[in-house]
């Protein structure tokens, strides 16, 4: 086949990935409810993820700080940032292990910056999710990668962008320049790219061609990370 250039967008938050990991359930009935709703919830099927969701949480007494998590996002998804922030309120309450309690506070945290004026709260949700779950720091760590492939990228191959979603403007320049990213950089202020790529883990990295088409996307971090992108634009270029 033709060769033609492709592009990576990798997308970013102020503070981590989202660790989707919890205490498994001896009823199985709430982890399929779970998983109905967050197949809805990627097809945009919100009334119905919702409906998944509260079922679930119903079978796990009330308590299933996962549940309340992914509801927060539906309500976020739908700008009811209020009500989002009360559902982050409960599953920071009904977390049990420092993983959920992380995704809750990352959460909370997104909404307060969505709600703009509550950055002062938002930036002590963001340390609290750290510091409940150390491998927060994954948007950080793979910040290198993204460094090696633009220094090594054929711009008539490969172009990167890296997509911001919920820092604050100020903060967000100041991180790029801190930083060190030379290559394109989007901020994401209405959320449509957030939105239009159905991101629901951070860091998340997309491998587009040059028409747009998703040829792979990867959630999160692991040390493996490197290895795992570099192969994947290899075989995008290599089609």
């Amino acid at each position: 086949m033709t060769r033609m250039s492709r592009i990576l967008l990798g997308l970013l938050t102020p503070c981590c990935a989202v660790i989707l990991c919890g205490l498994q359930a001896a009823n199985p009935e709430p982890e399929r409810e779970l998983a109905a709703g967050k197949l809805a919830a990627e097809q945009g099927g919100y009334e119905d993820a919702a409906e998944h969701f509260n079922r679930a949480n119903e079978l796990r007494q009330d308590k299933c700080s996962e549940c309340y998590v992914w509801l927060a996002r539906l309500e976020m998804a739908e700008g009811k940032l209020d009500q989002a922030l009360i559902e982050t309120g409960k599953a920071i309450a009904t977390s049990i292990s420092g993983p959920e309690r992380g995704r809750a506070q990352l959460y909370r945290g997104l909404v307060l910056v969505g709600r703009q004026g509550d950055l002062a709260q938002a930036e002590i949700a963001f340390k609290a999710a750290a510091d409940a779950n150390p491998e927060c720091l994954e948007c950080r760590v793979s910040l290198p990668l993204l460094k090696e492939l633009a220094a090594k990228a054929v711009p008539a191959k490969l172009a990167i962008i890296s997509v911001d979603e919920g820092d604050p403007r100020q903060k967000w320049e100041q991180y790029i320049q801190d930083s060190g990213m030379t290559w394109a950089q989007v901020y994401d202020a209405n959320r449509s790219l957030y939105r239009a790529f159905g991101v629901d883990a951070f860091p998340r990295y997309f491998i587009l061609s040059r028409d747009g088409i998703i040829l792979e996307q990867f959630k999160g971090w692991n040390q493996d990370g490197k290895a795992t992108i570099s192969d994947a634009i290899a075989r995008a270029l290599a089609q």
